[in-house]
């Protein structure tokens, strides 16, 4: 059980406590804790892991989430794969949609993500240095994400003192198919940033594959 579903699990159970202390029994009513579920204001839906869609193939990727009710898979998948041009990929996970295009022709420092209407830009964060990135949403948001060293892309880390810890890191050390995901990140970090982090992460370990 996930951190945030033992606070819900707790949130919930703490209410329905002291709303029936005063009761000889205790009788759990179910609908009034979809209300209480309803009323919490935060992203619902967390990455567990990417897997490649198939082994030989480093542009289709399958996406495993987790929501406070389910469990499902979306996508991520290169757009112009058949032309064997990386420079744009869409997403479709859960109830995200949108594209992750690479922002000028023969620079692949620079790039952004169009999610529902709200552009993320992606940017390396010192020149012709790929292993250390930022990450701006909404012009609001600014984290900082890198890899763990210069050549090495098993391992990649965000460390914010505002928003908490999020690491993307291979299952096996020196095989980009398949990726892991730890996040211990505050609910009010948006979604977008987390694709972008890991898209970014996927892409420059990849890019010697394809």
């Amino acid at each position: 059980m996930t951190c945030r579903f033992r606070f819900l699990f707790l949130f919930v159970f703490t209410n329905i406590f002291c709303s029936s202390a005063q009761e000889d029994t205790m009788v759990i009513d179910t609908q009034s804790i979809e209300p209480a579920i309803d009323s919490i204001d935060f992203d619902t839906l967390w990455m567990t892991s990417w897997k490649a869609e198939w082994d030989d193939v480093l542009y289709e990727w399958v996406i495993h989430y987790e929501t406070l009710s389910d469990e499902g898979t979306g996508e991520v998948e290169a757009t112009w794969s058949h032309m064997k041009d990386w420079t744009q990929w869409d997403f479709s996970i859960g109830d995200y949609d949108g594209t992750i295009w690479q922002k000028w022709d023969q620079r692949d420092d620079l790039w952004e993500l169009k999610c529902n209407g709200v552009v993320t830009k992606i940017r390396t964060e010192y020149y012709n240095d790929y292993s250390s990135w930022i990450i701006e949403y909404n012009q609001e948001i600014k984290v900082k994400w890198r890899s763990e060293s210069y050549n090495d892309g098993n391992f990649w880390v965000m460390l914010d003192k505002d928003y908490g810890e999020l690491q993307f890191y291979t299952e096996f050390e020196d095989d980009p198919r398949d990726w892991l995901i730890f996040d211990n990140t505050i609910d009010e970090l948006p979604f977008d940033v987390k694709l972008a982090c890991y898209f970014t992460a996927m892409y420059r370990a990849t890019s010697g594959y394809r």
